[in-house]
């Protein structure tokens, strides 16, 4: 469930992480709100037997088109817009025409200068951006020839962290979101996704090898209720109360495709499996 920007060192999640303090109130209305925040990013992911599965810029309705995507590029480390390469071969097999292409063109450089004189010659600038993106480019080196930065023993050991984390995130939310077609159905879900996967955790080897004893020991004091989980991890990382609502953002955006599937079936009231087997981001964060 980390990304990037989310990982964290594991021997500041094995002290206090999972220890409760029980004589601190936790409002659950004010950490599900702050989840509602956090997940606004997020676009709801219809089922795939859906007409429309996943619209990704939804939630950036009061953005421009360029700003939605730019915002987007940021929280989902994403290229929004196609690269030159992708868009020269789309005009080769004419999905895209020259017309429209020229015109997409003099939209857009209309704050430059008409002509422009170079070497004595006078040259239309539209007519020298439009021989830019169609002509070939001219950077030949091979990608395996650049030079590839040294990454520090410490981030590499976090990069790990995360996708081992992400990986464990991944089985225990397609085992809850399961519709019957696993020949072994994942215990509890009545209890919900965090207090389903709190009574499995100490039996997780996968999880159980990423701890050291401490926080082996930890996992059956953690916390009973999904918001008070949220409230102990921030707490034990020392998140400050003005960063955390951007710290969960990152949390949820590390695997949109299942935070959005989990967005909009939190959403369906009437979903039999929602209403058989409930799941919330705020479930999610907590795991």
């Amino acid at each position: 469930m980390l990304n990037d920007t989310a990982a964290v060192p594991l021997s500041e999640l094995n002290r206090e992480s999972a220890q409760a303090v029980p004589d601190r109130p936790v409002d659950p209305l004010t950490i599900r709100a702050l989840v509602d925040n956090a997940a606004q990013p997020i676009s709801p992911f219809w089922p795939l037997r859906s007409f429309i599965a996943c619209n990704p810029l939804s939630g950036f309705e009061s953005l421009s088109f360029d700003e939605a995507i730019n915002t987007g590029r940021v929280w989902f480390d994403a290229q929004g817009y196609p690269s030159r390469a992708m868009g020269q071969a789309a005009l080769r097999q004419n999905k895209i025409g020259q017309r429209p292409l020229r015109h997409a063109v003099k939209t857009q450089v209309r704050s430059l200068k008409a002509a422009l004189t170079v070497h004595g010659r006078t040259l239309i600038t539209t007519d020298i951006v439009h021989a830019f993106l169609i002509s070939a480019s001219t950077d030949t080196t091979p990608p395996y020839a650049q030079d590839t930065p040294a990454v520090p023993e410490e981030e590499r050991l976090q990069a790990k962290l995360a996708a081992d984390l992400e990986r464990l995130t991944i089985k225990w939310t397609a085992a809850f979101l399961d519709e019957g077609q696993a020949v072994w159905s994942m215990p509890n879900r009545e209890l919900g996704f965090y207090r389903a996967w709190k009574r499995l955790a100490v039996f997780d080897d996968q999880l159980l090898r990423l701890l050291d004893a401490e926080a082996r020991q930890n996992l059956t004091a953690l916390a009973e209720k999904p918001e008070r989980a949220i409230d102990d991890g921030l707490r034990a990382l020392g998140i400050a109360a003005a960063e955390q609502e951007t710290h969960l953002t990152h949390h949820l955006t590390a695997l949109p495709g299942w935070t959005g599937y989990i967005k909009w079936r939190s959403s369906q009231k009437n979903h039999a499996w929602q209403a058989r087997y409930p799941i919330s981001l705020t479930d999610y964060l907590a795991v």
